[in-house]
Order: C-alpha cells, then structure tokens, then sequence
C-alpha cells in the first residue's frame, strides 16, 4: 500500500478478517479490511490484487461511522470520472478497477480523501470457482495475497451434494462439517479448505433465482466415476507438450537423460494425439508453430530434433515459454497435458509456479526432474498448481521405469464429446463446447435463463471407451445469487477471448447488471455524507 501522491509506504491498515463462503462449486471470499488513516492530512491509499484468472470481483463497499456505502459497477471511464471528481470536491471515496496488463489478473483499489484520524472498513468480494483437488472443492490463499497483520475468519459451508469431510490447515472445524473458524493467523501460512463430498455417478443440474436481479441462473456439474474399464479399449485423444529445458546447467548427462526421456515419449504417444517440443533457456526453440498430429512424419521430424538437442539455450526463463503456450487457447476435442522435463534451476520459481496457477483450468502439468541437484521445490511446485505429478530421474538406470510410470499418470482415461442440450430459453451459457472430464475433475457448465424450463436437462457424451452416455438430469431449485454471478462471469470470460466486434456492449451490459469488475467496467463508491477537510489535490 502506497501514498498515490509521492509514493511513499502508508502502514494504514489495521484489521484483516475473511468471510469465506462455499455454495456447491461456487466461492465467495470477502475481504474485510479496516484502515485508520494516522497522518494529520488528507491521504490517497492504493494497492494491487493479483488473483487467479478464475476470480473476479463481484462486491465492493465501505463503512464508516457505522453507516455502509455501497458501491455501483459503472463503465471504466465513467467510474475514474466519478472518483475523481469525489476527489476534488473533498468526497471520500473507494475505486475497484482490473489492470490493463493481460499477464495477470491484477486490481489496483485507490482509497481517496481519507481524513486524519479517520478509520473506515472496505469490504472487496472475490467470487470463483472453487479449485478441484481430486474431485474435492478447495479455497487455498497464498501467503503473498495476505497483508502483513494477522488474519481472523470464517468459512461457511453449503453443499448440495452433502459434506463427507472437511481438511483446514487453520482454525477449528464444526462437528456438523459446514464452518471453519480461525484467529489471528499469520501473513506468512497460507489458507487452505478442502471440501470432500459425496461423489455421484450422473450430474446434477441447479436452477437459481435471484431476487435482486430477477434473473435465473442453471448451474450444471458432474464428477466421473468409471469402473471396470480394460485399458485396451481406452481411445485416447490429447494434446502432449513437450518444454525441454536446454539452458546451460543441463549440460553433459542431463541433457543426455532427456534426450532419452523424450523419446521413449514420442514412442509411447497415443496414434489420436498431438504433439509439440518447445526447448527452453534464455530464448525458445519451437519444434512447431502449434501441436501436429501424430503421424510418422511428424514423429520422424521429432526424432531428428532431440537427436540435435543440445544444452545451448543459455540462462533458465521457463514462464516466458508457458505464457506463449497459455496464450493459445486449447482445443476442446484435445485437452492439454504438459510435460515439463528440466534440472529446476529456473530464474522465478515462485512467477513460475503462479503462472501455472492462473492457468490451471487450460491444461495438466507433469514434470521430470533431472539430477540429483534438482531443485525439487519447483518441480513439485508447478505440478501441484497444474494439478499434474512429479517424477525424479538420477541414474540412466531408472529413465524408463520412472518415465512410463509418470506417462500412465498423464494419459488418464476421460469422458468426452459432452453435448448439454439447454433449454430453449437459455439467453447465454459457459462454456460453448465442454472440455474432456478427467479423473478427479468436474464438470462445471452455467446458463443464464429466461422464463420457466423443464424439470430435467438433456446430457450426451462418450465414455473413455467410446460408448456413447445419456442422462436426463433432474433440475433441482436453489435460491440466492452466487450462482448467477459466476455465471454471467464466465459468460463474461467466454466473450473477451471470442474478441468478436460487438463483445464489449454485451459484457459492459452482462457486468452493470450483475455487478461485476471486467475489462470495461469498475466498481466505484462515494460517500455523500462526510464532511472532510479539504481534497488531497
């Protein structure tokens, strides 16, 4: 948190408490954050969010003297207009905006003509997604998202599916299982719930309506549950990048174990996939512009490639390749695994584990560490964010045991070509083609309705083995707002990567009503009421 008039470091907040709040998939986190300006003069307070791509802000408002001010979601520029002009006049006043920059998902929230001796608390809600962790929802907060006080809370828990066990590495958890209550905890150890329910074979489908917006969202999730399946019969369709780390320190029987890693790879690749090698050090070295089909062409091509493979790619930049492969979409029909092979010397391990992170929903991340010298924090570090596993290599003795087992983690059976037939009235729905459902993870599919519907929704798709599934699902009636938020945010994501012409009128509309921070639109609040002691002109 900085002074926005000089720069200098403001130690103006005071109180830190977390109202975390979990319905089904869906996530609410509130920051509630307490500040007292200690100077003698007006101040201007800003600082930065960097949250999850998942996230956005769906809340935002203050209180002072008891009294809550809300905020109002407006067009971006109209909004800084109406904080500066607070400003100006003396107004206290509160804006919540997302960053330019496209890397990250970065807030920058400004505080404005706090007066001296003034405390107020700012009230920021995050909604998300929640992380799945084999099947069970997560609400994990990095220490860097933590300010620098001890941080108080509670989380509340609301599953349909019903509750089987709840982990916490804080606080005290219920004997019911539905709230988690912690004191006082560190800025240093990370937040973590993990949420275990009751897994069911078909999906489940529930219709949500919102008081406030009188709209009705149907929120669609299913988590696969396959048994007895032969192996054989297991068709395989998937996208297999290969990031080889050809910096400096992979030199002499480094770079030689993964030559040889990568090729009992190629040679394990199922014949449905496609496939990419990308080297990386100090510059990159794409063996394609994009993944090409398995073919023995194209595997010819590769052979000659890692047999040319050398450690000469200088320092260790391993974000700059992932940010170029994340920045092209996947295709649905091929679902992502990464496969990163590397001796884990890289210059940002922690960008780079965050990287992953924000990017967890395109793909899977497995990593081969080569060498005793590994440094295994990284390795481990990127597979836990890219919901992937790690393996070790030491001695050319273990490369293909160690190899293969890792392969038979990645290439996991999936249930694919999902088809949701919506309602007929269904106005926007996220997302438009359903990616392959793995092992461990789930379903997740929003609409946004109009009217009335029927009492069950149509889903079609192929098991791992290509037999074709039809369920007609039972719609379930829930009440309250979480789920038409999060599902006119991801109706939101949905439209800034379609980067069609008329997109931005449709998601300013989508933000304004729902009250979202987007790309186009920011949350602003002013207090009319305060009396203050001139502007922080």
């Amino acid at each position: 948190m900085f002074n926005a008039k000089d720069d200098t470091i403001l130690n103006c907040l005071v109180g830190m408490y977390l109202d975390v709040h979990f319905v089904d998939c869906c996530l609410k986190v509130q920051f509630q954050q307490e500040y007292w300006n200690r100077s003698a003069d007006n101040i201007e307070t800003i600082y930065k969010f960097v949250i999850p791509k998942t996230c956005t802000i769906g809340d935002f408002y203050a209180e002072v003297g008891g009294r809550k001010i809300t905020g109002v979601v407006q067009e971006k520029g109209q909004a800084q207009d109406t904080y500066d002009d607070a400003l100006a006049t003396g107004q206290t006043s509160y804006l919540a905006l997302q960053d330019e920059d496209a890397s990250f998902n970065s807030y920058t929230i400004s505080i404005g003509n706090l007066p001296p001796g003034q405390t107020t608390k700012v009230y920021i809600s995050f909604l998300s997604v929640a992380l799945n962790k084999d099947g069970n929802y997560v609400f994990y907060l990095p220490p860097e998202l933590l300010p620098d006080v001890p941080t108080s809370g509670c989380c509340k828990i609301e599953m349909s599916e019903g509750v089987e066990h709840v982990y916490s590495t804080v606080g005290n958890i219920s004997k019911e299982m539905d709230r988690v209550q912690w004191n006082l905890v560190p800025s240093n150890q990370p937040i973590v719930v993990s949420v275990i329910t009751k897994k069911y074979s078909q999906p489940k489908a529930v219709l949500e309506y919102d008081e406030k917006t009188k709209s009705k969202a149907l929120m669609i999730t299913s988590t696969p549950v396959w048994q007895d399946l032969n192996n054989d019969l297991i068709e395989s369709q998937v996208e297999v990048i290969f990031v080889v780390d050809r910096s400096g320190s992979m030199r002499g029987s480094r770079i030689s174990q993964t030559k040889q890693a990568l090729n009992i790879l190629l040679h394990a690749l199922p014949p449905l996939s496609r496939f990419n090698i990308i080297g990386f050090g100090s510059s990159q070295d794409w063996l394609f512009e994009k993944s090409q089909q398995f073919c023995e062409e194209n595997i010819e091509i590769a052979h000659e490639n890692i047999k040319n493979t050398n450690a000469d790619l200088g320092g260790t930049d391993l974000v700059s390749p992932l940010r170029r492969i994340f920045s092209q979409p996947p295709d649905v029909d091929y679902p992502r695994i990464i496969l990163v092979l590397t001796d884990g010397s890289v210059n940002d391990r922690p960008g780079t584990i965050n990287e992953v992170r924000r990017n967890q929903e395109q793909c899977r991340l497995y990593a081969l560490g080569i060498s005793s010298a590994v440094d295994s924090a990284l390795v481990k570090g990127i597979c836990s964010a890219g919901r992937g596993e790690a393996a070790f290599v030491i001695n050319d003795s273990e490369i293909e045991g160690t190899v293969m087992s890792l392969f038979e983690k990645a290439f996991q059976p999936c249930t694919r070509n999902i088809q949701i037939m919506w309602p007929e009235n269904t106005i926007h729905y996220a997302p438009k083609r359903v990616p392959p459902i793995f092992k461990g993870d789930r379903l997740i599919a929003f609409g946004l309705i109009e009217g009335e519907i029927g009492e069950s929704v149509n889903i079609k798709a192929l098991d791992p083995m290509g037999q074709e599934l039809d369920w007609l699902v039972p719609v379930e009636k829930g009440n309250g707002f979480l789920r038409n938020k999060l599902a006119a945010f991801e109706i939101i994501k949905q439209l800034e990567a379609d980067n069609q012409q008329d997109t931005q009128k449709k998601i300013i509309e989508l933000a304004k009503k729902y009250q979202l921070v987007s790309k186009y639109t920011s949350f602003v609040v002013v207090d009319d009421q305060v009396d203050t002691i001139g502007s922080t002109s």
